[in-house]
């Protein structure tokens, strides 16, 4: 009887934290300490970075979807929208990019989810100049002009 108590309360509980709107707000927040520079850093351009984001994402969808191995009579699976980390990891599977930019990309990823989905929308020069160096190396890899 005390184990299907404890159960109860542990499900109540897991169920509050859940549905707790400031939930999704702090696990960004936490996810973005982890994968952002110094916010003392200069402050950069969010416009800058969501421009070579964009970009990246743009390359990643042409490509990645290229080397999927999506059954093509499968029309609506085909036209479901495949993961972002999917794709970069489908590029590596294919050898098309190496690890350090695999690395790289998800990384990139994971800070503009946190950006976005986050309460503060600030990037530092370093962001800028990192999402747009990552967006050259993915251009030179993939011979893209």
């Amino acid at each position: 009887m005390p184990t299907i108590i404890t159960n109860l309360i542990l499900i109540i509980t897991f169920v509050i934290k859940i549905l707790n709107p400031n939930s999704l707000e702090l696990a960004s927040n936490r996810l973005r300490e982890l994968t952002s520079k110094n916010e003392s850093d200069k402050k950069g351009s969010l416009e800058d970075f969501l421009k070579n984001y964009n970009q990246i994402e743009y390359i990643l969808e042409k490509y990645g979807t290229a080397f999927s191995n999506n059954d093509l009579q499968d029309y609506d699976t085909f036209r479901r929208r495949i993961a972002k980390s999917k794709l970069v990891n489908i590029l590596f599977k294919e050898e098309k990019i190496d690890y350090n930019l695999r690395n790289n990309l998800i990384k990139l990823i994971s800070f503009r989810n946190s950006i976005i989905h986050g309460s503060e929308l600030f990037v530092s020069k370093d962001d800028v100049e990192l999402s747009e160096s990552i967006l050259n190396q993915l251009k030179s890899i993939l011979q893209i002009m």
